[in-house]
């Protein structure tokens, strides 16, 4: 099936990137994000697809290569430097990087607008509500209600939550590692469905997965290997064995 993708809106552009992690190297890695287009970046654990996920929210500074942002150089290593542009994090573990479990689930999700949402320094607290409210109800987060503590639901609300904080900056590059892990069947489709349906009302999406499930909401894939892109794959629906044999190495048996 074929998907509107905004060819002329080069949302990321990454050119040789080179990082250096405990967890998996990337070296030479070079691709691009368009509006209304999700990239999948799809390797084995180690590969380097997370450093690369990393280095674009600015939690790591490359060793090498540049990352560019709706056309122009992102600077490095600075994680406000890259909301600021207007990207958007999902990390994979969210209990140690994606909320705060002690506040309320409201709380969490208007976390990273409260600048907007103040005045004076002061946030006004009417505006808070209105957005929080809508975000819960945009993506069904179950809860006793606003001021629960996100630490006491479950695994599959939690992700929403953490889901919704990023959304609710209305990012134009959003970038999400294994968005469904640990979570339910219905929290899954759900994840899945929110982040495919930011991509469809214009936001450029760079999803990092070794999940070939989660990568069916993907417009193309890109297969990496030891912190390198081996292989691209354009026409949806991804064939499992063939990822598979790509990220292993067997390009033969693709």
């Amino acid at each position: 099936q074929a998907v509107a993708v905004d060819v002329a809106e080069t949302r990321l552009s990454v050119r040789d990137l080179a990082v250096r992690t405990a967890f998996g190297d990337a070296d030479g890695v070079t691709f691009d994000v368009h509006g209304r287009e999700c990239v999948g970046l799809f390797g084995l654990r180690g590969s380097g697809t997370v450093a690369v996920a990393d280095a674009v929210a600015g939690l790591l500074k490359p060793a090498g290569g540049s990352i560019l942002v709706d056309g122009a150089p992102l600077e490095t290593g600075k994680v406000d430097r890259a909301i600021a542009r207007g990207v958007a994090y999902v990390p994979e573990d969210r209990h140690a990087r994606g909320f705060v479990p002690t506040l309320g689930v409201h709380e969490n999700l208007v976390l990273s607008i409260l600048e907007r949402l103040s005045r004076y320094g002061i946030v006004r607290a009417g505006r808070a509500a209105t957005a929080a409210s809508a975000l819960a109800e945009r993506l069904q987060i179950v809860a006793s209600g606003p001021e629960q503590p996100v630490a006491e639901l479950s695994g599959g609300n939690q992700q929403k939550v953490v889901v919704g904080r990023a959304l609710a900056s209305h990012p134009s590059l959003l970038v999400v590692v294994s968005p469904t892990v640990g979570v339910d069947v219905a929290s899954k489709e759900a994840l899945l469905a929110i982040v495919d349906e930011a991509r469809r009302d214009g936001a450029a999406v760079l999803l990092v997965s070794d999940d070939l499930d989660e990568l069916r909401i993907c417009t193309r894939v890109l297969v990496v290997r030891r912190g390198r892109i081996v292989r691209e794959f354009r026409r949806p629906p991804w064939d499992r064995q063939t990822l598979i044999a790509a990220a292993e190495g067997f390009e033969a048996a693709a």
